[in-house]
């Protein structure tokens, strides 16, 4: 046990090596942030309009795609109490919505009407009528979030914030920017949110835009009292809801119109500020209507000022140059004024990355991710039914009910065949759909060819899998690109990951990995070359333990466990004398305890740039265990809906089925293998129990199970069918 405890002592030093900080205290000195809000846009729409401001902004700040994903779907109110809250948070477009204390609402003054409600006498020039609503939409999310977490701790500072600007239609007050600044009781310290800021223009969506005079002088009243300012353009959103009644050329030509006087208003704006002393920022809190449709769900941000060198924006939140989340900002704003970062915001401040033409490198990131997003679902439906159909005739020509064994048995080795195919697929570029599906099927039938030789044996998924584990481990250590632009990867847009292996991944790299070790061991094993099995697989399994459970690489709490588990249960059949229940738990327990020090360890020592995996033990450090009862409840909530509605549960159903029929009726080569292929049964084994464990132990186990399976299934099937051609 002393010298288990000093190697995991030096495997959790070794991981730290990764851990590197980015963020410096700004010096001393008064400090201003005013965030100006441009929703309903995006990037394609600021690259049509004419804007010579926003233009020189971004060359001389810092520029980044924000990642809009919240807790309310596509609704704005949600987009804006996201950043606020520096956490998803949900929200309604149909809360009551932000007034001037002084404002009426159903015939009386907002004040009274905010008593009313809070029981709370108004202290601020501004009151979220719909403050009660929000708390408790957010009480029911699963996660701790905590609306109006931003102004609420800077007022705790003494920090003064104000809010100017709307979103109004005819008969509807909308300021859902009252959401990135109030307090967690819905109040603002002061404004100017009213109809005086508008102006009456027949052309314009509604006959009515912002008026730049009023709005400017509205600047001017709170600008020397304010430490925080936010500032709703409103009239891109006037646009986008007004769309539906305009044909196409004039819904272009207005966004157009809003977006060049949004420029107009920032040259006499950023003529008023010193950004000497002032951190800029430039939000996009929501895509338009028709860009949330298409998937274009990935905005422009612009930081400037105080502290900023022009380059990519990144955040240890995402760990992509170029790529920050909406979560992102309330902390950068907190790190601004030199004040910390509460454990319940999961986003984290941005930093700055020197980059030579960042907008070019934007917009090619952003066309990749954005097609990734288009085309995910239509190849991953693809490869499930493929897979489906190819077990299915498997099944028949292993119980005599079909013949053309050899045509499954090559099929079944294409199976294995596409996740790799996948993961190469990204660096040849192709764009168009057409392409992707010709280099698909191309390229799975050029590894088949290579792999597929006569005799018959388990070495096609032998090369396959040390193939899919081996550049799997490779991407991981050199930054993951592969993962992220892959078919089969995590996806920016929906913002479910970042960096790191995602579960389909990871469940392909341990059951890929399990397969190809033992599968090679075999091999030797079978050429009198390999005496002892641990030599050639521990190193393996140890590596990819280590790939899987490094914050700074996998980052994969969930498949951490899995690997720990199916790795145990893979080589514990190798050992010639029984081994004492005791020494089980014993082991698991020093399993679990060293996960538990790695990602406290990530927390106390990375900070501000530790994982998802480390902010969960900060979390836990900061709030208790109770911070574990509402992941526990996600993961299994989240299992739940995946069962019922995503494609992968058809494989993993499937599986079991097969499982099932093949223990009741077994085939009559089944005996044969296991005695024939002792090391690669256990194989067969382990991957089963590490399918188990990643369902068991990840919030998405549905698709970690179905695809750690793939490779013990295809392989176990494959060699059942060999006797038939031989």
């Amino acid at each position: 046990m002393k010298r288990f405890f000093l190697f995991s002592l030096s495997l959790i030093l070794f991981f730290l090596a990764f851990s590197r900080t980015n963020q410096a205290a700004p010096g001393p000195g008064d400090r201003k942030v005013v965030i100006f809000v441009l929703d309903a846009v995006t990037g394609a729409d600021l690259h049509q309009a004419r804007t010579p401001v926003l233009d020189r902004l971004a060359a001389e700040g810092a520029i980044g795609l924000m990642n809009t994903t919240t807790a309310g779907g596509s609704a704005k109110a949600a987009a804006h109490l996201t950043i606020g809250a520096g956490a998803r948070a949900s929200g309604s477009d149909a809360l009551e919505p932000a007034l001037e204390k002084e404002e009426l609402w159903s015939g009386e003054v907002a004040g009274l009407v905010y008593q009313r409600r809070t029981g709370k006498k108004p202290e601020g020039g501004i009151l979220h009528l719909g403050i009660g609503e929000i708390l408790a939409s957010n009480r029911e999310l699963a996660a701790t979030v905590v609306p109006g977490a931003l102004g609420q701790l800077l007022s705790e500072a003494g920090l003064t914030r104000s809010l100017l600007g709307n979103c109004d239609l005819p008969g509807q007050p909308r300021r859902p920017a009252a959401g990135i600044i109030m307090d967690a009781m819905g109040v603002v310290d002061r404004g100017v949110i009213g109809r005086k800021l508008l102006r009456e223009n027949p052309a314009a969506p509604y006959g009515r835009e912002t008026d730049i005079g009023s709005l400017l002088e509205a600047f001017q009243e709170v600008a020397a009292k304010s430490d925080v300012i936010v500032i709703d353009w409103g009239d891109t959103a006037r646009v986008d809801s007004y769309q539906r009644f305009l044909l196409p050329e004039l819904g272009a030509a207005a966004r157009a119109r809003a977006l060049e006087r949004a420029d107009t208003f920032l040259g006499e704006l950023l003529a008023r500020l010193d950004l000497e002393r002032t951190l800029f920022l430039l939000l996009i809190p929501s895509p338009s209507a028709q860009g949330y449709r298409e998937g274009n769900r990935l905005t422009p941000v612009i930081l400037a000022g105080r502290g900023v060198t022009p380059g990519l924006l990144t955040s240890p939140t995402t760990r992509r140059a170029g790529l920050v989340a909406n979560i992102d900002i309330a902390p950068t704003i907190l790190n601004f004024f030199q004040l910390p970062v509460p454990h319940y915001m999961t986003g984290r401040p941005v930093s700055v990355l020197p980059a030579a033409n960042p907008r070019d490198y934007l917009q090619a990131m952003g066309q990749v991710f954005l097609a990734n997003y288009r085309y995910q679902p239509l190849f991953i439906k693809a490869y499930i039914v493929f897979i489906l159909l190819v077990l299915t005739g498997s099944l028949f020509a292993i119980y005599k009910a079909s013949g053309r064994q050899y045509l499954w048995a090559t099929l079944l080795v294409a199976v294995a065949a596409l996740p790799l195919v996948f993961l190469l697929l990204p660096l040849f570029a192709p764009e168009k759909l057409e392409s992707m599906l010709g280099l698909t099927v191309a390229g799975t039938a050029v590894l088949v060819k290579l792999v597929n030789r006569p005799p018959i044996s388990p070495r096609p998924f032998v090369l396959l899998g040390l193939a899919t584990a081996g550049l799997l481990s490779l991407d991981l250590l050199l930054g993951q690109s592969l993962v992220l632009t892959s078919i089969l990867g995590y996806c920016p847009i929906s913002g479910a990951r970042y960096y790191g292996i995602g579960n389909e991944y990871m469940g392909l790299l341990l059951g890929a990995g399990i397969m190809g070790l033992t599968g090679l061991a075999q091999l030797f094993r079978t050429r009198g070359k390999l005496s002892n099995t641990l030599f050639l697989t521990l190193p393996g399994f140890l590596l990819l333990f280590f790939l899987v459970a490094s914050p700074r690489l996998g980052a994969n709490l969930g498949g951490a466990i899995a690997a720990l588990v199916g790795f145990g249960a893979t080589a514990v059949p190798w050992q010639e004398r029984k081994i004492p229940l005791g020494k089980y738990l014993l082991l698991a327990c020093t399993g679990g305890s060293f996960l538990l020090a790695l990602g406290a360890a990530d927390y106390l020592f990375a900070r501000e740039t530790a994982s998802h995996w480390g902010q969960t033990a900060g979390a836990v450090l900061a709030g208790g265990l109770k911070e574990l009862l509402p992941i526990v409840q996600r993961k299994v909530s989240m299992n739940i809906k995946l069962l019922r509605y995503c494609w992968w549960s058809s494989v993993l159903l499937a599986t079991l089925f097969i499982f099932i029929l093949i223990s009741l009726r077994p085939p009559r080569p089944l005996t044969e293998i296991k005695r024939k292929f002792p090391i690669l049964w256990t194989g067969f084994v382990g991957g089963g129990v590490a399918a188990l464990a990643a369902f068991l132990a990840n919030d998405s186990g549905v698709v970690a199970a179905a695809t750690a399976l793939l490779f013990p299934l295809t392989a176990l099937l494959f060699l059942l069918l060999q006797p038939k051609q031989e």
